[in-house]
């Protein structure tokens, strides 16, 4: 299928090209590479690595379509199966928003934005896997489906989403939603009205099954966190009106990132945020901030900084709780206008960072389906090439 929608999408865009550019251009000249936005990553206890994303073809440095999909590896990227989801052709697939797995199982959710017409409103779209990521169904979100920003699985495969009404809880893999009475966190930069990707906080699960939020709940603005999904507690942390980061490990570790009063900090747990302390940053992510954050299984830390006007981000790492600080070796991406896009960490402490297409465009096919992975804490880089990995096409 996917072949035969690569040979109708190349054909309309080479005519749309005209005649006096492609005389002397073969097919295989303009075509590439298939193309693979990788929009979200998980990494599952057992091994198991998903990423989601939309999968098209570069032609001629234009993107020109992409499929839903979700790839799997269960052997850490040497080979890949991978299966698109089901879309309503009368909407806009936008991108992927969420990507959890419940623990021990073969239950997968995803969560997604789309538009009901080009250029329209967004609406928030969730789907199941009760196969591993074979196949997908979409179910329906809380109150009408508003836009969804994350999703997660707590304690006794209860499942999470956070939307622009706040967080839910389906106690029945999604069949029926229940409100948490925590409400939107509400960002500094945005009208109090505005719900859009920018203006939603991310929910995330530890491996014992809690669930941290940052909302608005009973105790004020902050990050709550609840070991049943019925009780919740806000975390002894300064409340900041800025997007927060949290990462969990699975040894009862947590680290969560945020500016407060303008200033970069991080604060991390090593008892399932019962207690917390903050830890010094490298100068660079202090002045230009954060965009991502992992925590590894001993604690050690990876934040990316955003770029500044003259410098890269950069990657960087402290091993010893944060009183140092690496500026790792620059990540070997693709051509721009390729971007990093989610950071995780999977078995055996192997970091993945996802690379995905920014502004919707290719970079003339180098993009190709990456995700980078490290084994050694981000002193080396392996690049895993997807969909060169594809066991057999997605369907």
């Amino acid at each position: 299928m996917l072949q035969r929608l690569v040979a109708r999408s190349s054909v309309a865009m080479l005519a749309a090209c005209g005649p006096t550019s492609t005389a002397d251009l073969t097919l295989s000249d303009l075509v590439r590479s298939e193309v693979f936005d990788v929009q979200e990553l998980a990494a599952t206890e057992d091994g198991t690595l998903y990423a989601a994303g939309a999968v098209g073809v570069a032609v001629l440095g234009l993107r020109g379509w992409g499929v839903p999909s979700v790839l799997r590896s269960d052997d850490g990227g040497t080979s890949w199966t991978g299966a698109a989801v089901p879309q309503d052709p009368r909407r806009v697939f936008v991108r992927f928003t969420g990507l959890a797995a419940e623990k021990g199982g073969t239950t997968v959710y995803l969560t997604g934005a789309r538009q009901s017409q080009p250029f329209g409103d967004l609406e928030g779209v969730i789907h199941r896997s009760d196969d591993g990521g074979r196949r997908w169904t979409r179910i329906d979100g809380p109150r009408g489906d508003p836009y969804v920003s994350s999703v997660v699985v707590g304690r006794g495969g209860n499942v999470y989403v956070y939307t622009c009404e706040g967080l839910y809880r389906s106690d029945d893999h999604g069949s029926s939603w229940i409100h948490t009475e925590l409400y939107r966190h509400r960002i500094l930069f945005h009208h109090a009205d505005q719900c859009d990707v920018a203006a939603l906080a991310r929910t995330t699960a530890d491996s014992e099954g809690n669930v941290y939020a940052p909302a608005a709940g009973p105790e004020g603005e902050g990050i709550y966190r609840s070991m049943d999904g019925r009780d919740w507690d806000r975390l002894p942390l300064p409340a900041s009106r800025w997007p927060y980061f949290v990462s969990a490990n699975r040894s009862r570790g947590i680290a969560i990132t945020a500016r407060f009063e303008g200033n970069q900090r991080v604060f991390v747990s090593d008892d399932a945020g019962v207690s917390w302390k903050e830890v010094g940053l490298p100068a660079e992510v202090v002045s230009r901030g954060a965009r991502a954050l992992a925590i590894g299984e001993r604690g050690e830390l990876y934040l990316e900084a955003f770029p500044g006007l003259l410098a890269s981000g950069g990657l960087f790492r402290s091993s010893d709780g944060g009183r140092t600080w690496r500026r790792l070796a620059d990540l070997p991406l693709p051509w721009l206008p390729a971007k990093t896009t989610a950071m995780v960490i999977g078995r055996d402490d192997t970091l993945y960072v996802g690379i995905g297409v920014d502004e919707q465009m290719s970079s003339w096919g180098q993009v190709g389906g990456r995700i980078l992975s490290s084994k050694d804490g981000g002193e080396t880089w392996a690049t895993l090439r997807v969909l060169e990995r594809l066991e057999r096409p997605i369907e």
